[in-house]
C-alpha cells in the first residue's frame, strides 16, 4: 500500500507538473566543414531564456565581419564569411501564455568567397540584404499548444560566379512564403523564411531562419564542403503541457446532481423492499 501510495503521488506530481517556456536568436552563424574537418564555427549575438520565471534577453552589435578561412594556398584561398551592420536580438516570456524571440539585421551579407594571391575576395556564392528578419513565437491559449513564425527580407540580392548562369527571379523572395527554396543544386541549397515546427501532445517547437545556406556534401574547387550559414536565427519551445480538465457547465452539473439523486432514490426504494419481505 506504502508503495502504490507513492506511485500514485508521484503521478499526480508529474500531472499537474508547470509548462517550460523557452525561446532563443542569435544574428548570424558559420558553421561549416571541409572534408569532415571544422573550419567555421561562429555563434553571433545570441540570447536565451526559459520560463518560469519570466525572461528578457536581448543584445546588440554595432557590425558584424567573420571571415573563416577554408582552404587554399598563397595562390588561391577559399573563405566563408559573414558581414553586417548593426544587429539585435531579443528573447523573452509572459508567463504562461507565450515566448518569443527576434533577430533584426540592417545590411547583411553571406557567403562564399575567393581570393587570389591575397587579393580582394571575389564572391563566388553571395546574398545581401540592407535588412533581415526573424521573429517566432510559442505558447499555450485556449485552445491549447501554438507556434508561429515569420521573417521579412528587404532589398535581397543574389550574386557569385556559381550563380551567374541560373538567372533567379529576386522579387520572389522579398517576402518569402514558409520554406521558399531559392536554389537547391548538387548539395548547394538556399532557403528563405525556413519554419521548422514539431509537435506532440505534451510540447511544441518552431524554428525559422530568414535565410539558410546549406552545405551537403558540396564539391567546390574540389573541396566537399558541408554545413550551414543562416542569418536571422528564433525560436521558441514549450514542453510539459497537460491539458485541463473540461469543466462541465451548470446544466451538465443539474444533470448529474438530479442523475446522482435518481440513483440514491433507487437504491433506497430496493433496500425498503427486501426489509418488508424479511418480515412478511
Amino acid at each position: 500500500m506504502l508503495a502504490m501510495g507513492v506511485v500514485m503521488a508521484a503521478s499526480s506530481s508529474a500531472a499537474f507538473s508547470a509548462p517550460v517556456l523557452s525561446s532563443s536568436a542569435n544574428a548570424a552563424s558559420a558553421h561549416v566543414s571541409v572534408a569532415n574537418v571544422v573550419k567555421a564555427n561562429a555563434t553571433l549575438a545570441p540570447v536565451s531564456g526559459t520560463a518560469a520565471p519570466d525572461y528578457a534577453d536581448a543584445a546588440g552589435l554595432a557590425s558584424i565581419n567573420l571571415s573563416a578561412n577554408l582552404f587554399g594556398d598563397l595562390l588561391l584561398s577559399t573563405s566563408a564569411g559573414v558581414q553586417t551592420g548593426i544587429v539585435t536580438t531579443s528573447a523573452e516570456s509572459a508567463y504562461p501564455g507565450s515566448a518569443s524571440a527576434a533577430a533584426n539585421i540592417v545590411n547583411a551579407r553571406a557567403g562564399l568567397y575567393t581570393s587570389v594571391l591575397g587579393a580582394i575576395p571575389l564572391t563566388s556564392l553571395g546574398i545581401s540584404a540592407d535588412a533581415i528578419s526573424s521573429t517566432t513565437v510559442a505558447g499555450i491559449d485556449g485552445s491549447g499548444l501554438f507556434a508561429s513564425g515569420s521573417s521579412s527580407i528587404a532589398n535581397l540580392l543574389i550574386s557569385g560566379s556559381i550563380l551567374d548562369t541560373l538567372g533567379l527571379d529576386l522579387a520572389a523572395f522579398s517576402n518569402p512564403l514558409p520554406n521558399t527554396v531559392g536554389l537547391s543544386v548538387l548539395g548547394l541549397k538556399i532557403t528563405f523564411n525556413e519554419q521548422l515546427m514539431e509537435q506532440t501532445a505534451d510540447s511544441i517547437f518552431m524554428a525559422t531562419n530568414a535565410v539558410h545556406i546549406s552545405l551537403d556534401d558540396y564539391l567546390f574547387q574540389g573541396h566537399l564542403l558541408n554545413g550551414d550559414i543562416i542569418l536571422g536565427h528564433s525560436q521558441a519551445s514549450v514542453t510539459g503541457y497537460v491539458p485541463s480538465a473540461a469543466v462541465p457547465e451548470p446544466a451538465t452539473w443539474a444533470l448529474m446532481m438530479a442523475g446522482f439523486g435518481l440513483i440514491g432514490f433507487s437504491l433506497r426504494r430496493r433496500a425498503r423492499v427486501r426489509v418488508h419481505a424479511a418480515f412478511a
